[in-house]
């Protein structure tokens, strides 16, 4: 049953992020075309499924990590629980534009907290280091995906300040992690 599970939430993760990266290129190719309803709704899916891949991403290294079964319970509570948090203030979105704007003629802009809605992924990337660390009995397991988490993590954070961030490199960041 177990198996089952870390099955599931690999599963889970594979079709979140084929939809985040389907989502985005329909985001780049609607821009500016689409209608504005359309394009709130690409924009704001796609903004979720990016908090689904970092959750399941997560919970997956919780499957495989040697935890404790009552701990595993503790850091699925802190995932999830933050994980509805922010798809409610994603969704407030929509009507206050903390994280993006779409014009009426449907062009997209970044609001005033755009960095803020990358704030899930950054703690539930940094939760994957944790349970990496506090399980090194493997010292070259957790050298690996310590490896294959912060290399692409940190180019991912220098083009958030040189280019502004794009779901595509979370997407690339839990690919690496998955194909690992």
């Amino acid at each position: 049953a177990n198996n089952d599970r870390k099955y599931t939430t690999f599963f889970v993760m594979c079709c979140c992020n084929f939809l985040a990266m389907f989502l985005d290129i329909q985001s780049w190719i609607n821009d500016g075309i689409a209608s504005q309803t359309a394009m709130i709704i690409i924009n704001t899916a796609l903004y979720i499924v990016n908090q689904f891949i970092s959750a399941t991403a997560t919970l997956f290294m919780i499957e495989m990590s040697g935890e404790k079964e009552r701990n595993k319970k503790k850091y699925h509570y802190f995932t999830l629980t933050l994980l509805i948090i922010t798809v409610i203030v994603i969704l407030l979105n929509i009507k206050f534009g903390y994280f993006f704007k779409i014009s009426p003629d449907g062009v997209y802009s970044r609001g005033k907290y755009q960095y803020f809605a990358y704030a899930y992924t950054i703690i539930m990337m940094l939760t994957i280091v944790f349970i990496s660390l506090k399980h090194r009995s493997d010292k070259k397991l957790a050298l690996a995906v310590l490896s294959f988490t912060l290399i692409p993590f940190a180019a991912a954070i220098a083009s958030i300040f040189i280019y502004g961030l794009s779901i595509t490199y979370a997407c690339i960041l839990i690919s690496i992690v998955m194909i690992y």
